[in-house]
């Protein structure tokens, strides 16, 4: 599995793919409006890029 996370580029990215994915077939059986799409969007990567900046911002502050 850590081969899958690695070809993804780690497992937030994967996580925030396959999440990315199941909204898009939400939109495409219709059970939610691309405006829900879009704002779904922002939270899944506002999480995901706050996640990398914690990430690192944790391991610079870990060496010192």
């Amino acid at each position: 599995m850590n081969n899958f996370y690695d070809f993804l580029g780690g497992r937030k990215l994967a996580f925030a793919l396959i999440v990315t994915l199941i909204a898009s077939v939400f939109v495409w059986f219709g059970k939610c409006t691309a405006a829900d799409w879009v704002d779904f969007m922002k939270w899944v990567f506002g999480i995901y890029a706050g996640g990398n900046v914690g990430e690192y911002f944790g391991k610079a502050f870990s060496k010192k």
